[in-house]
């Protein structure tokens, strides 16, 4: 499996100004190690993009108690100021009886799919986060930041691909620099009970852009992976 980073950096009537295409090389330890915890049905622990230990959770119980809706490798979300309703499970006493309840998690919007930073340091695969990561909002060193889409795959002998693009306005009233882009994704996670789950997210993908790709006051940067398989 490999990607593709292609930045585009546009005017408001979407005309094409610069173009950078990035191949990525680091998808992260947090990747395989959920990748693991799902393939073999285990708990298994990351780094939030919080820096908070968390253990997710790939088990699925057929206890009533336990049966819950897991949400995982999630990168699709609407825009920044929104926010987005994963569900996962909690045990509660009801009289003498457990009783299995659903429970709403609150994430917002930004913080999942695509994500540019203004941070320059080298990539680690322990990476846990973008050093610098550019916030939803007007103000300084800020991006409106617009739903993240995912495409369905297509596929034309020898390559299948499947697209994942996001697009970030600047309306801050200056210039912002993009020196890395990467991949925010929740799962879910277990806590001290063993029936309390919660959702995090966690960084999947983090690639620095070399040089630095300027966005002035007023321009959009539209961030596209194109994720592919070859035989």
């Amino acid at each position: 499996m490999k990607a593709l980073i292609t930045l585009d950096r546009l005017d408001r009537d979407h005309r094409l100004l610069d173009k950078r295409e990035v191949p990525s090389r680091s998808f992260l330890f947090n990747l395989i190690k959920g990748l693991y915890a799902m393939f073999s049905e285990v708990q298994y622990q990351l780094t939030d993009i919080d820096s908070n230990a968390r253990n997710i959770d790939g088990t699925w119980h057929t206890s009533h108690t336990q049966r819950g809706q897991k949400t995982q490798l999630l990168l699709s979300s609407p825009a920044g100021a929104s926010a987005m309703w994963g569900y996962d499970g909690t045990r509660i006493a009801v009289s003498t009886h457990n009783v299995f309840r659903t429970r709403e998690n609150r994430m917002r919007a930004q913080d999942v799919g695509i994500q540019v930073g203004r941070g320059a340091a080298s990539v680690s695969l322990d990476d846990y986060a973008l050093q610098t990561r550019i916030s939803h909002g007007r103000g300084a060193n800020q991006f409106e930041i617009d739903g993240c889409a995912v495409f369905p795959p297509t596929f034309a002998h020898p390559t299948g691909e499947t697209v994942v693009r996001r697009y970030f306005n600047n309306n801050s009233g200056a210039s912002i620099t993009v020196n890395e882009v990467g991949l925010y994704s929740p799962f879910t996670s277990r806590l001290s009970r063993q029936d309390d789950m919660r959702l995090f997210v966690f960084c999947i993908a983090r690639d620095l852009v070399a040089p630095g790709l300027d966005v002035d006051d007023g321009e959009l940067l539209r961030v596209t992976y194109t994720i592919e398989i070859e035989v």
